[in-house]
């Protein structure tokens, strides 16, 4: 669960001969223990392996490499059951990888799992900039009842009656600011506040910012995906995962 510096610069010089690839090396997976897998012949590494817990308790991403000298010999695939061992353990049983288009006539990619989405708005859009905290675009007993809390720079709230009920995130990198987290409280959503927390959100970062906002959203979620086409983001690029 450890790798050591001459580890990392193995699967470093593995990484540059397979630059389509991407790897995720966080330690912090699956509790930090059984994160890596690594395949060598004699000292030279030529194969590699990693797995990402999701938010669903019993899923897992899997990424990996293998030299492109060695493939076709079943390396990935031991390494894959070595993972699916320690992943048992865990109680995951959903494996999932994303594989770049060059790559999906592999036997594996036969099940496609989901799509994940990454968005962008560059501007305060219509139905933001005309949007005003009163009962504009919300009809009904609630109208009056709903209000908005920033929290310092990076949060927005939602409330009804002064109880919040639902939160919207905002992190500032050196280009663009990502927005995650957005979610409403169970019993509030399918009523339209989601769109009223985006609105409020989105018209008051502008006021202030001009670098994009940037989102992530998997098509597991078709309602958010909806709701930020609604605000006005569009797809700049897409990632498609397989099962395993």
């Amino acid at each position: 669960s450890d790798l050591t510096l001459q580890q990392l610069d193995e699967i470093s010089q593995l990484c540059s001969l397979c630059p389509d690839y991407e790897p995720y090396t966080d330690t912090d997976s699956v509790h930090g223990e059984h994160c890596f897998f690594l395949c060598y012949e004699g000292p030279l590494l030529i194969g590699y392996l990693s797995f990402l817990e999701v938010q669903q308790n019993d899923e897992a991403e899997i990424t990996a490499l293998v030299h492109p000298q060695y493939r076709q010999q079943g390396i990935f695939t031991a390494m894959l059951t070595a993972a699916k061992t320690e992943l048992m353990k865990e109680n995951i049983h959903h494996l999932y990888a994303s594989v770049p288009a060059a790559y999906r006539s592999c036997s594996f990619c036969k099940d496609a799992s989901h799509t994940e989405y990454l968005m962008a708005l560059e501007s305060c859009p219509a139905c933001c900039c005309a949007f005003e905290e009163n009962e504009t675009f919300l009809s009904g007993p609630d109208a009056g009842k709903i209000s908005y809390l920033k929290n310092g720079e990076d949060q927005y709230h939602l409330l009804l009656s002064h109880k919040v009920i639902g939160v919207c995130n905002l992190e500032p990198e050196s280009s663009f600011t990502n927005l995650w987290g957005v979610e409403i409280k169970k019993p509030y959503r399918g009523n339209g506040y989601g769109f009223l927390l985006m609105l409020y959100s989105i018209n008051d970062y502008f006021k202030e910012y001009s670098q994009p906002l940037i989102l992530q959203v998997t098509s597991l979620n078709p309602a958010a995906f909806h709701l930020y086409q609604k605000c006005g983001f569009s797809v700049l690029e897409k990632v498609e995962y397989f099962n395993l």
